[in-house]
């Protein structure tokens, strides 16, 4: 038996460690948690500890496809399917090849490596907008560099708020803290839409446990930051000092939403709205989870602007956490190389949420997917769909199994999974840093995205200097260029492919225009959104329909690659609707029946399931849905229009609105 280091690659914020179990022969035997990780501490989520079934499945892909004269997808060798991409790539100029990769894996390589093939192309990449930028906007403009608070020292904490996020299901190993501060006697929050595990943990240990009306978070937090005004809690002298726009902002929000106004908009009563001020306007040291999902709606930036700024007013700003990528400050020009554009090449991006409209106009001859599934993730999946089996797109898919995505594809190259290769790894919620080494060989003829990408950086005629070398290597420089973030302690670790948790960082200012945190924004402003953050009624986008369509992680599954594994797929079960008692008793629908969930867009036809953990006039879908199950073969994001919400170009996913209606 030999173990050896790893650590999670998935895109969650817990980024576990692992130590994997291999056999006499370099087999795999089995994963476990390593117990020397800082934050993860030996133990992973339930997700996380079968993935080795992934690993090992016999439906992975393992040689390479190429489609042939009637259609079918066929067997090819290596030389002949990269002879065929090189080919295909070369007849075109660099704006009419589309970079197509998301988070399927986190790792630095796995994730910039093909940027920086295709950069150096010349060809386009999308902005990578579906899941966490517009929170990134929201934040940014108020509080900039996220670095945000270190939640290692949760359990200082006397009140803790968890915004928008479902820590059961989504941060768990961030529990173990949260009860040691409850221990500790810290009081805590949580504010949601629907009664999440959350929630109704929070509610068991005292706490406050508050749900809220689906878009109305801006008006909790305004409402808030007008009663720290006149209770005269708020910090002044922070205000004053370290924060631009405070009288401004002070003007701004009296009056404006009264503890009434937003007991009435928020669906919370005022009691609970006042509770909820005097415990976090007499805390001494608050701390804020903020989650990300729940600004993918019509004007999610302005609800975490609205939350940041209400932070500032108590003084709390340096106690926020949404992400901590910038904790770890590394220059990774040489892992994406966006110096390597040719001289005078547009450095356009695509609007990844409009990604369908723009296939489907046949802006692309070429489209390169790696680490994503984007007929299954991206809003408006048909239009996707569309235009990934568009004439004259000629589509190339690396990848672990044979997905919605790969069975559009031109040509298909078998993936390694990310215990297989070299690879560095950043947490995005807290603050480790993995060099990680491959536990296990390649499955058949598998290549890693860096030996992928560097392959047909090569047929694509691209200079040597581009694509040469390992993956172990580029790791190796990657690390060199930036000596000077890790101490020397640090960087021995590192090399000895130990998980570190680099030190903080010396911080000048906030990451601001200003330097400070902004209250009012004058860059917000000279885009033409509002310089102060602003309740707004979510207006669903323009689409009609009865209930608003709130779509949650499942317990079962993390992202589409678990939807090919046969014990994910039983632990997650059959396509199902939840709705409220109240509105299927109103609607004359019950639990077992056959549903249809429609708009303008698109229907799925699912099983209807009553809970009360649903709130009226919503209905919940979880995770992503297995279509062979689904009537009509599609996903959640059918449902989804591809329109841009209101800062950092994002989704509007939670801004959807759907009728449901018996099903046949």
């Amino acid at each position: 038996m030999t173990l050896h280091k790893s650590a999670c690659f998935f895109d969650c914020p817990d980024a576990c460690g692992m130590l994997v179990e291999t056999g006499e022969q370099g087999e795999f035997v089995k994963l476990r948690g390593q117990p020397e990780h800082p934050w993860s501490t030996g133990t992973l989520c339930s997700k996380t500890s079968l993935y080795g079934e992934v690993v090992t499945a016999e439906n992975r892909l393992t040689r390479p496809l190429i489609r042939d004269g009637q259609g079918a997808l066929q067997p090819a060798s290596w030389d002949d399917a990269l002879e065929l991409i090189g080919r295909k790539l070369r007849a075109l100029p660099g704006e009419r090849i589309l970079g197509l990769g998301y988070g399927g894996n986190m790792g630095v390589l796995s994730r910039k490596f093909p940027e920086r093939i295709l950069n150096a192309m010349g060809a386009l990449l999308t902005d990578g907008t579906i899941c966490d930028a517009t929170a990134e906007a929201g934040y940014r403009t108020v509080l900039g560099r996220a670095v945000g608070f270190d939640m290692q020292q949760t359990s200082e904490c006397d009140v803790i708020v968890l915004w928008g996020c479902d820590v059961l299901n989504t941060v768990s190993h961030l529990l173990p803290r949260l009860k040691a501060a409850h221990k500790n006697g810290a009081r805590l929050i949580a504010v949601d839409i629907v009664q999440s595990e959350t929630l109704a943990w929070v509610e068991r240990k005292g706490g406050m446990a508050l749900r809220i009306h689906p878009g109305t978070d801006a008006a909790l937090a305004l409402a808030l930051c007008d009663m720290a005004f006149q209770d005269r809690t708020a910090d002044m002298g922070f205000l004053k000092n370290d924060c631009v726009g405070g009288a401004e902002f002070r003007a701004h929000v009296a009056g404006r939403i009264s503890i009434a106004q937003a007991a009435e908009t928020t669906g919370l009563t005022e009691q609970s709205i006042q509770e909820l001020g005097d415990c976090l306007h007499a805390a001494r040291k608050p701390m804020f989870k903020l989650g990300i999902g729940w600004s993918r709606r019509r004007f999610g930036g302005m609800g975490v602007r609205a939350v940041c700024s209400y932070a500032a007013v108590i003084g709390a700003a340096g106690g926020v956490i949404w992400e901590s990528g910038d904790h770890f400050a590394l220059d990774l020009k040489e892992a994406d190389g966006s110096d390597l554009r040719p001289e005078g090449v547009s450095g356009e991006v695509v609007h990844h949420v409009q990604l369908g409209r723009e296939m489907e106009a046949g802006r692309f001859g070429a489209t390169l997917v790696w680490n994503h599934n984007p007929a299954v993730t991206v809003p408006d999946s048909a239009a996707v769909r569309r235009g990934l089996a568009r004439e004259g797109n000629f589509v190339v898919v690396h990848e672990l199994f044979m997905t919605e995505t790969a069975r559009l594809a031109d040509v298909v190259l078998p993936a390694t999974s990310y215990l297989e290769q070299y690879d560095l790894l950043r947490s995005y919620g807290q603050r480790v840093l993995n060099f990680v080494a491959p536990a296990l060989k390649p499955r058949g003829q598998c290549r890693s995205n860096f030996d992928t990408f560097a392959a047909i950086g090569k047929v694509a005629g691209l200079p040597e200097s581009v694509w040469f070398g390992t993956d172990k290597d580029f790791c190796l420089s990657l690390l060199r260029t930036n000596r000077e973030r890790f101490t020397e302690d640090e960087w021995l670790r590192l090399q000895a492919h130990d998980p570190v948790e680099l030190h903080p960082q010396d911080h000048t200012g906030w990451g601001t225009p200003s330097g400070k945190v902004e209250l009012f924004s004058q860059a917000a402003k000279d885009a033409g959104l509002p310089a102060m953050a602003t309740y707004l009624p979510d207006d669903g986008g323009g689409l009609s329909g009865a209930y608003w369509l709130l779509s949650g992680p499942s317990k079962a599954t993390h992202n589409t690659t678990f939807l090919h594994s046969a014990r994910h797929l039983a632990r997650l079960g059959k396509p199902t609707l939840t709705m409220n008692p109240e509105d299927a008793e109103e609607a004359g629908m019950e639990t077992g029946q056959r549903v249809r969930v429609h708009n303008g867009l698109s229907s799925l036809t699912l099983t209807l399931d009553v809970q009360e953990f649903v709130p009226g006039g919503a209905v919940h879908i979880s995770g992503f849905l297995d279509e062979t199950q689904v009537p009509e073969g599609r996903n959640v994001n059918h449902l989804v229009c591809g329109d841009l919400n209101d800062m950092g170009d994002g989704s509007t996913l939670f801004s959807t609105r759907v009728f449901v209606s018996p099903g046949i």
